[in-house]
């Protein structure tokens, strides 16, 4: 790569200036004007913003600068024609490379490479070898990765075709690079960097705070108390809501509860066609369907800043998920709620999920004798899709995703992109040597503890009653809010929220008629059982537990005098 040009602070600045107010804009949003002159003097950049803070710009307005093609690597591919249109209306030569395409519309975005200024494209895409030759006979001026949290491994939310972007650069004669994402910790933004190969990149780095945002944790001790606590936060709290539930099965059966009692709710999630994907989610953008109840299918890139709550009714697998989902809400900068509701059986299972979900050396060992015994080595072999290689072997999407990666990264298989299927084929028909599998062995337990981190994360921010805002921004590095500057449910109770065990102690003595028993005995002193139901009374739980409430007469007692002083 070239060496970066001079940085001329004062004219870069003012060529900034002049490109948003091209763009009809009159201000830079935080982090903006820093990245987009980082890029502008033809530095590597690496930036962390909020989602909904508008980092498309720092990479579009560069894009009009100087000469060269601005190739955006994205995986929102349902959003890409909104901002082509968008550019095209200004002016911009921009398009973009998706399945929607028929073959004549494709040859039509090739034969205007030379000419455009943008291309988006989905990292799938460039896996096709008559686009990356394209690509190498023009002047790439700078590769763009959205969402490049994808990258890392050791993250959330990894797709193997990001894994092979350094690579791609390369082939492209090594552009400098403008990586974004809304959520890394400090060990993916290494990673990033690293898979990037980035010389020296300018870190742009606008915090993780969102003040407005009121993060809670409820406690859910069996499901009728979760029905009735959704409904409850839904009625508090109204206009445009999201429901991430951990299944579709689940979001199925919630969004016909809640429209049962009332409360219009729409399914999203990848089970559903993609017209009546497209659909619900128009009919959310545009109002006429306040209420969502999805799977994670449903958010990235969605810019709708007037959510007032993103409720958890099942906990995400790490907090950079459970961040990026509940920071949907509140992005006008209004008061927002976000709320996570946990039961002592979902934690349990969903750390089984979390173990079960991580390849083991097994998995590898089983993937290699399957290919191996299909034939899938050398160029007539024929060709083995990863979905079928995981229907074969009974691997879910995590055991795949890992696999895939671990055993490329060790050149053990080859994987490529045939008419939109991802294949695998063996690099060689010998199994690798003893010394191979050992490093094997060792990334698949490395991989396996980073998954087990990260749910480790989700565990202690539901359990710990500490500060929920400064357990995210500790968690993403960056500084803790100011005393008495958190909205949150443990800071709006004095730090009295009492530990979620107790909660669900006195909830099930309180509506289990099979183990009823005196709260008295529940806590040390009678005050203490009347803080904490006080507290649970506050919270909704133990209004919603009223219509089967079943608790002895010193517990009737005790309730009426905390309801008395919730008052």
């Amino acid at each position: 790569m070239a060496a970066p040009a001079p940085l001329d602070p004062d004219t870069h600045r003012q060529r900034a200036q002049q490109l948003l107010r091209a763009f009809g804009l009159t201000h830079f949003r935080p982090g903006q004007q820093e990245a987009i002159l980082g890029a502008l003097s033809g530095r590597d950049v690496l930036a962390v913003m909020p989602t909904g803070a508008g980092k498309s710009l720092v990479y579009q307005l560069p894009a009009l600068e100087g000469a060269g093609l601005t190739v955006v690597v994205s995986p929102l591919i349902a959003l890409m024609g909104d901002q082509v249109a968008r550019l095209q209306r200004r002016g911009v030569a921009a398009a973009a490379l998706t399945s929607a395409l028929t073959e004549r519309q494709q040859a039509q975005v090739f034969g205007a490479l030379p000419e455009l200024r943008l291309l988006y494209l989905s990292p799938e895409r460039l896996q096709s070898a008559a686009l990356r030759r394209a690509l190498v006979r023009i002047r790439v001026a700078r590769l763009v990765v959205d969402e490049a949290h994808c990258i890392s491994s050791w993250g959330h939310d990894f797709r193997p075709d990001y894994r092979r972007l350094g690579a791609l650069r390369r082939a492209l004669g090594t552009p400098p690079v403008t990586a974004l994402t809304a959520t890394a910790t400090p060990a993916v933004r290494r990673d990033i960097a690293a898979s990037l190969a980035l010389e020296d990149p300018l870190e742009v780095l606008t915090g993780f705070d969102r003040p407005n945002l009121a993060y809670r944790v409820w406690w859910a001790p069996f499901e009728r108390l979760k029905l009735q606590l959704v409904e409850h936060a839904l009625r508090a709290q109204p206009g445009a809501s999201i429901i991430y539930a951990g299944t579709r099965a689940g979001v199925e059966r919630l969004s016909a509860h809640l429209t049962s009692r009332g409360i219009a709710a729409r399914p999203y999630h990848a089970g559903m066609a993609a017209e009546a994907r497209a659909a619900v989610q128009r009919a959310f953008l545009e109002g006429r369907a306040p209420l969502l109840v999805a799977t994670n299918a449903f958010g990235m890139g969605i810019d709708k800043p007037d959510i007032k709550a993103v409720l958890h009714v099942d906990p995400p697998t790490s907090l950079e998920a459970l961040y990026q989902e509940a920071g949907r809400a509140g992005r006008d900068g209004e008061s927002a709620r976000c709320t996570l509701l946990v039961g002592p059986g979902e934690l349990e299972r969903q750390a089984r999920r979390v173990a079960l979900s991580t390849p083991t050396l097994l998995d590898l060992k089983r993937l290699w004798v399957l290919l191996r015994n299909h034939g899938a080595f050398g160029a007539a072999a024929p060709p083995v899709t990863a979905e079928g290689a995981a229907a074969a072997l009974g691997l879910g999407r995590g055991k795949l995703v890992g696999a895939l990666e671990l055993l490329e990264r060790h050149k053990v298989i080859r994987l490529e992109r045939q008419r939109g299927a991802l294949t695998l084929a063996l690099v060689g028909p010998t199994p690798p040597p003893p010394e191979a599998f050992e490093a094997l062995r060792a990334d698949t337990l490395a991989l396996q503890r980073a998954k087990a981190a990260l749910w480790e994360a989700v565990r202690r921010y539901a359990l710990t009653p500490r500060c929920r805002r400064a357990q995210l921004l500790a968690y993403f590095g960056d500084e803790a809010p100011p005393r008495g500057a958190c909205r949150c449910d443990v800071c709006t109770t004095e730090g009295r929220t009492p530990l979620l065990g107790d909660a669900a102690r006195v909830l099930g003595r309180c509506t289990r008629p099979r183990r009823r028993r005196a709260l008295d005995g529940a806590f040390a002193t009678p005050l203490e059982t009347e803080a904490l139901l006080a507290w649970l009374r506050r919270e909704g739980y133990v209004r919603a537990a009223l219509g089967w409430y079943r608790a002895s007469a010193a517990g009737r007692r005790a309730l009426a005098r905390a309801e008395v002083s919730a008052r």
